[in-house]
């Protein structure tokens, strides 16, 4: 699969040419060093003497001739590849392998979209508005048409460009033969440590023959270049090229002003691929270095007209530039706000070469966990007991209060938690609640009840969503005869803990809430999905599953704290044992009456009853 970068290539292409030119005067030197100790017959006399001033002017000098037409040509394949590039693909790059798919997409909505037309127009009795419909669908039609033949078009391109490609470097690999033999040559004449020729120099007629044509070449480049100087047209990289390498042969031939042309030529094509080069890196998920960011700020500012898709790049130095400020707000232990903490998780998201320290994340989690918690802070005060909390919100408030485990609740949060509905939980819960304020309300027994679901959600359960987790259940139950629940039962436990907080019931909670407790919520749930699977159906089996495991974890929870108050062995126990199975008895029956039937006084006449 052929896959070209434009800028790659483009600057792939300059670099080689200024190279080739730094080795062209290198090779040169040492030609006029040879040619002058070749001439040097009247200074320095003697057979040794006339055997190496032959084998410099037979030998080196063809030699190091062929070195240069060897890079030149090098040089040169580069330049070919560049502009046929430019000429062929234009300023873009290409994929082979995402052109072929884009081509395959848009054939297959092309044939989909012929198809829905042919079927409306072939209708024997038109329905109204099958007029409107073709008309929409031909429009789709045309601008996939479109769509696949400017694919099509670039592969094409891209294809030609490549089977050109080899021919590029034909010359190059001419050369590179007529070294490698002058090589062999040099190496065997100087074995015996004389100046003995090689006995094949059938290589030195075709460089020098090579050398003319250079000659030839080089002042007919320079003239056609120089005519587009003149009118003001742009180079391309051989034309640059060639200007250079007419001005190192033949420095007094060349007005400064050419040069001077060419230089800016050079300059505003290497920052141009420069530009594109970022755009590239950028598209690629790596972030800009502060040094790239400045370069690209003063480019656009310099060059306005410049037609470079650079959106990507202002993008991301937005993002990089409230990146940088939140970062150096928490490095100044400074408050960040939500935009903060989104403008962080954002850029680390979307850059894998970015990371923060051990320090600054630990730093970042405790201001995120802060940030979310003053969010919930907001809704309750403004929206009141009215307020609906996801589960998300539910978490962030654990969170906070994980962290900060002497804060006091403020009055207004504590009184719309007591009044808690959330997303995610059974319907009419919400219903359940309200009518036995008058039960739980002292106990803050509905936070107890999201917490307790929340947790197992994230504990006990599997699955991504919470009700994807609570899908789990049955499975989890099944295997409660070897006790793996009590492995997962530390969770509810914690939560526990954050529940009593909370709702200020103060102490720990845990210590009232076993494990066995934990694994008697849920079981209860277990039963109620069984039992009611078949009745209700699978979805409304796990609602109710869910409610009711929360509804018996938050009457144990009740029942332990008030047998807690009761100082008398086993009569505290047993106390509030009753107690939280009276709550219990109450909130389900409540909350059974709201999902599935109409409530009645006389369906609480057993309420009181342990049974």
């Amino acid at each position: 699969m052929v896959k070209v970068n434009y800028a790659s290539l483009q600057t792939q292409s300059s670099t080689m040419s200024s190279a080739s030119q730094s080795r062209v005067a290198g090779f040169n030197q040492l030609i006029s060093a040879f040619d002058s100790f070749g001439g040097s017959g009247g200074e320095l006399i003697g057979t040794g003497y006339d055997a190496a001033r032959a084998y410099a002017t037979s030998v080196m000098s063809p030699y190091y001739k062929g070195c240069i037409l060897y890079s030149e040509a090098v040089a040169d394949a580069a330049n070919t590849l560049a502009d046929s590039y430019a000429a062929k693909c234009g300023a873009e790059n290409l994929d082979e392998e995402q052109l072929q798919a884009e081509i395959d997409s848009a054939t297959r909505g092309c044939m989909s979209l012929s198809a829905s037309i042919s079927g409306l127009q072939s209708k024997a009795k038109p329905a109204a508005g099958d007029a409107a419909r073709i008309s929409s669908l031909q429009n789709q039609l045309t601008a996939a048409q479109n769509q696949l033949t400017a694919a099509q078009e670039k592969l094409d391109n891209l294809r030609a460009f490549s089977a050109e490609s080899p021919s590029a470097c034909a010359s190059a690999d001419g050369y590179q033969g007529l070294v490698s033999k002058a090589m062999s040559g040099i190496s065997v004449s100087f074995g015996g440590g004389g100046f003995a020729l090689p006995e094949d120099l059938t290589w030195v007629s075709d460089v020098e023959q090579g050398w003319a044509d250079r000659e030839i070449a080089m002042e007919n480049n320079y003239w056609s270049a120089l005519d587009k100087v003149y009118n003001g047209e742009s180079l391309t990289e051989a034309e640059l090229t060639a200007i250079e390498r007419y001005a190192a042969a033949y420095p007094d031939r060349v007005d400064s002003s050419v040069l001077e042309y060419v230089q800016k030529a050079r300059q505003v094509k290497a920052e141009e691929m420069k530009i594109r080069g970022l755009i590239d890196k950028v598209d690629a998920g790596k972030s800009l270095t502060d040094e790239e960011t400045k370069f690209f700020e003063e480019y656009k500012k310099n060059h306005p007209d410049v037609q470079v898709n650079s959106d990507s790049v202002t993008k991301e130095i937005g993002e990089k530039n409230k990146y940088s400020a939140a970062l150096e707000k928490l490095n100044n232990n400074k408050e960040l706000t939500a935009a903060d903490v989104k403008a962080i998780e954002k850029y680390l998201n979307s850059h894998s070469d970015v990371s923060l320290s051990d320090g600054d994340r630990k730093r970042f989690e405790a201001a995120k966990v802060t940030v979310n918690y003053k969010q919930v802070l907001s809704k309750a005060k403004k929206e009141g007991t009215s307020a609906v909390y996801t589960e998300k919100e539910i978490l962030a408030l654990r969170a906070y209060y994980q962290s900060h485990p002497d804060e006091k609740v403020p009055d207004y949060l504590a009184e719309s938690l007591n009044h808690f509905n959330t997303t995610g939980l059974a319907e009419g819960m919400d219903v359940s609640f309200n009518l036995a304020d008058g039960y739980i309300q002292f106990t803050g027994g509905i936070i107890e009840t999201a917490e307790t679901v929340n947790a197992i959600g994230n504990g006990a359960w599997t699955g991504n969503k919470t009700w994807d987790k609570i899908k789990s259940l049955n499975e989890a139950v099944g295997n409660s005869d070897n006790m793996k629940l009590l492995d997962k039962a530390d969770d509810l436990v914690n939560v526990a803990d954050d529940a009593g907080r909370l709702t200020k019931l103060g102490g720990s909670v845990s210590n009232h809430l076993g494990k066995m407790g934990v694994i008697g919520s849920l079981v209860s749930g277990a039963s109620t999905y069984l039992e009611r699977k078949d009745k209700y159906g699978e979805e409304v089996a796990l609602q109710d599953a869910a409610a009711h495991t929360g509804i018996t974890a938050t009457s144990t929870v009740v029942g332990s704290v008030i047998g807690s108050f009761i100082p008398v062995p086993v009569v505290g126990t047993l106390f509030g044992a009753w107690v939280g199975t009276v709550v219990g008895n109450v909130l389900s029956t409540t909350y059974d009456e709201a999902r599935h039937d109409k409530i009645e006084a006389s369906d609480y006449k057993d309420w009181w009853k342990p049974w």
